[in-house]
């Protein structure tokens, strides 16, 4: 891409969002995060030479592909490289982990639903992005409510996701009485009767 003079930050077309299938604009970064490219995405985020192109904080936006009837229902719309590496499944774990540990991406990000890291790997299955997202329990509030007042678990639970729920509810046991940081630095109690 770079031999032919491509920008890291130039945009385009970079794939058709998993549930909606609209048309996802995006830059390089995105693309390789939401398409899988890990050695790629490894090796343009650690070569010095790109440094002062990367943004890991470009936001994703769609259009409609299929002409008809009724107004396009945005799906991945101002997601980072890492929300689309997330949304793009567990096959992406080994991005989701560079960009978070080696890169510097804020992992308490949300998008504009209120849906964190968290929501995400619950709303496209992604178990084991959710294992290493709840590892991180320091920089990422698992027990969130986004803009519907919905937690993660309550999501894996109405979509019958057993081995998610499994591990939240576990995870929700266990901290049921401790303080977690939100991401403004304040801080509640877990109420144990909450979804």
């Amino acid at each position: 891409m770079h031999k032919n003079g491509v920008s890291l930050r130039e945009r385009g077309h970079i794939g058709f969002s998993p549930k909606k299938k609209n048309s996802i604009i995006s830059s390089i970064l995105g693309a390789l995060a939401y398409n899988g490219h890990s050695s790629a995405m490894k090796w343009y985020t650690m070569s010095p030479k790109y440094h002062g192109e990367i943004d890991f904080e470009f936001k994703a936006t769609e259009r409609k592909v299929l002409a008809g009837s009724g107004s396009m229902v945005k799906e991945v719309t101002g997601y980072t490289p890492l929300m689309l590496a997330v949304v793009s499944g567990d096959a992406n774990i080994d991005i989701v982990k560079h960009l978070i540990e080696f890169s510097g991406c804020r992992a308490d990000v949300s998008d504009s639903r209120g849906n964190t890291l968290i929501h995400l790997s619950v709303m496209y299955n992604c178990p084991e992005i959710l294992n290493y997202l709840v590892q991180m329990k320091k920089s990422i509030n698992v027990f969130a409510r986004n803009n519907n007042g919905e937690t993660a678990e309550g999501m894996a639970r109405s979509l019958g996701l057993d081995q998610i729920c499994e591990t939240l509810s576990r995870l929700k046991d266990s901290h049921s009485s401790e303080k977690v940081s939100l991401p403004s630095g304040k801080a509640h109690c877990v109420d144990e009767g909450a979804d």
